[in-house]
């Protein structure tokens, strides 16, 4: 009976390459600071009285908008 292989996303030597030559955007340390806000907020338990739908605003603008640099028509000027 053979082992079962590991099955992964990625091939390891395409990943690899790519770790290898790849950069941090310029403003990584903004972003950084970004999601540590939001973890500091998680771990502390400020998150847990406050209702989901009203973080919904800032989570999406935090994460979506400025960490993964997401538009919306309006910020686009007209452009998704």
């Amino acid at each position: 009976m053979s082992s079962p292989k590991a099955r992964f996303l990625f091939h390891r030597k395409t990943l690899n390459n790519w770790l290898n030559n790849a950069q941090l955007p310029a403003d990584f340390e903004r972003k950084q600071e970004i999601i540590e806000n939001w973890v500091k907020l998680l771990k502390n338990g400020t998150l847990d009285n406050i209702k989901e739908t009203s973080l919904h605003g800032d989570f999406l603008k935090d994460i979506f908008t400025n960490i993964l640099g997401y538009r919306s028509v309006i910020g686009g000027k007209g452009k998704a």
